[in-house]
């Protein structure tokens, strides 16, 4: 019995070495894992938000090179600018948006246009509804026209009165238009005038604009970083316009100055790389109109709730007229998300400047 005590107590190895070395891989493992398990989403999300800033970097210096060509003010002036896309796709989206603005040349008497977003959505159906809300009953005329590069084209619509449905002619922002010399529409202009004497009392303009975007996909969902009308939006997960469109607003003089930077890219959609994107100013138009009243701004598309947000955020004279009484007319109110100045008296002084910037792209 003493020698089985003595035999037991000597036997100090309290699991064989093979034992040993598999627990001490087992724990191992385990502490492996849970260190992947919490620090490879830590390093994913480091990873895209350096290509999601590389990026951003880009897309800055394309929009401070884009607004000093159109500032520029000279048909021919280029820039030159690279823009890396490390991850996702670069694209560019033809006439997927529209900008819209329109004004009254008497205070008491507005306007609204319904309808304009038909075709953007897919709904060709050549149906503009024009409704006229004066301050009395009126007989009215529609006159629109269509601009191409070099072609024009016109329809006169007569003898309507307030409230009626006017089916126009053609569609509204087509490619290739017959009516238009096989041309793109590049802006359609409203006008509206009294049937009694021919005197404009509306002006109305609808211009189709071009988008460039990059998508960047990660596990935490889609990042969008766009470039229109001379501004950047994002898009992760929330809709932000983090560099403003070229429109500014003086309370003093009550001008309001909007420019309409229209794209010509000539590419559609590339991937990753180093990307070289030159720029030329096309065209340059610059009208002033004094002394109009009920100026709206609308833009429609993809990206208009955050264009919308931004400007009531940044202009004291904005505010949105979803749900607005037009004029005085009872139970009549503006349709969609427009935004509205009514600054002093009501008379502002409409500065506009449409560019048209021609853009090429190049593998770097």
């Amino acid at each position: 019995m003493a020698r089985f005590r003595k035999s037991f107590s000597d036997d100090v190895d309290a699991v064989t070495p093979i034992i040993s070395t598999l627990l001490l891989i087992t724990i191992m493992l385990t502490i492996i894992s849970a260190i992947l398990y919490w620090s490879i989403p830590t390093m994913n999300r480091i990873s895209w938000d350096t290509e999601y800033r590389t990026t951003m970097s880009g897309f800055e210096a394309f929009d401070a090179a884009l607004e000093d060509t159109v500032q520029g003010g000279v048909a021919g002036s280029t820039r030159t600018i690279r823009i890396s896309v490390p991850n996702g796709d670069l694209l560019a989206y033809e006439r997927s948006t529209r900008w819209y603005y329109s004004f009254s040349y008497f205070s008491n008497t507005d306007f609204e246009i319904y309808g304009l977003d038909e075709e953007l959505d897919g709904e060709d159906d050549d149906l503009t509804t024009v409704r006229i809300f004066p301050r009395q009953d009126v007989t009215f005329d529609l006159e629109v026209t269509w601009y191409g590069d070099n072609n024009v084209n016109q329809s006169l619509h007569a003898g309507y009165d307030f409230g009626d449905e006017i089916d126009i002619v053609y569609p509204l922002l087509p490619r290739n238009a017959v009516f238009l010399g096989n041309e793109d529409v590049n802006l359609v202009r409203f006008r509206l005038l009294f049937n009694s004497n021919s005197t404009a009392f509306g002006e109305a303009y609808l211009i189709p604009m071009d988008r460039i975007e990059v998508k960047i996909p990660s596990e935490f969902g889609t990042a969008h970083i766009v470039s229109e009308n001379a501004g950047i939006v994002t898009k992760f997960p929330s809709r932000t316009v983090v560099n403003p469109p070229l429109l500014t607003y003086d309370e003093d003089s009550d001008d309001l100055y909007f420019n309409i930077v229209k794209l010509n890219s000539t590419f559609g959609s590339v991937g990753r790389g180093n990307w070289q994107i030159s720029m030329r100013l096309q065209t340059f138009n610059y009208t002033r109109t004094d002394d109009v009243f009920h100026v709206r701004i609308r833009m429609i598309g993809e990206y208009e709730e955050a264009w919308v947000i931004y400007m009531l955020g940044e202009y004291t004279g904005m505010e949105n007229t979803d749900g607005h009484s037009l004029s005085d007319v009872a139970n009549e109110e503006l349709e969609g998300i427009k935004l509205i100045r009514e600054p002093g008296n009501g008379r502002v002084t409409l500065k506009m400047l449409m560019t048209t910037v021609l853009m090429d792209l190049e593998s770097v």
